[in-house]
């Protein structure tokens, strides 16, 4: 055998080698991006169940203001408190969605409006903080999305077929 044949020889297997590792990493680049996802769902549910348990130990508190009973400033600075809490959780999840390109970031505001309707002392603090806190931007969107979901029924009825509802928002 000579050099030149050893040489397409040696050629031959460094393409077939560059070939693999190419396919290597993009197995790994995929697989790292599932778990970032997967990451991602695991760290929103746990939050969830933070805010469920944050609902849980005030459930007083909470059940007074649904009732519109009167609150002491004390008390109206836990239910701020616990709003805020919630809110920032739907929002970063909202924005989270948004960046990673996803096309269901309106899930987030939908959920928080159900959160909203379902807790009226909480409902009447986004009326009144939706227009004064962090006017423009996505905060902006994020409020009016959630505000137009809050003034329907919330079924999927409302949310456009594209989006993954049954009709149109």
């Amino acid at each position: 055998m000579n050099w030149e044949a050893i040489g397409a020889v040696g050629e031959i297997l460094a393409a077939v080698t560059v070939i693999a590792t190419i396919f290597y990493l993009a197995v790994q680049v995929r697989h790292v991006q599932t778990e970032t996802v997967s990451a991602r769902m695991a760290r929103r549910t746990d939050g969830r169940r933070e805010l469920n348990i944050l609902l849980l130990d005030h459930s007083e508190l909470v059940v007074k203001s649904n009732a519109e009973e009167n609150l002491s400033n004390v008390e109206l600075f836990e239910l701020s408190q616990i709003y805020e809490s919630h809110e920032q959780h739907y929002f970063h999840s909202y924005n989270e969605a948004d960046q990673m390109g996803l096309s269901n970031s309106w899930v987030s505001a939908w959920l928080f409006a159900r959160f909203l309707k379902a807790n009226l002392g909480f409902c009447k603090l986004f009326q009144e903080r939706k227009t004064e806190s962090r006017p423009g931007g996505r905060y902006a969107e994020f409020a009016a999305e959630a505000d137009s979901f809050l003034n329907s029924d919330l079924s999927f009825d409302h949310i456009p077929t594209s989006l993954g509802g049954n009709g149109e928002k």
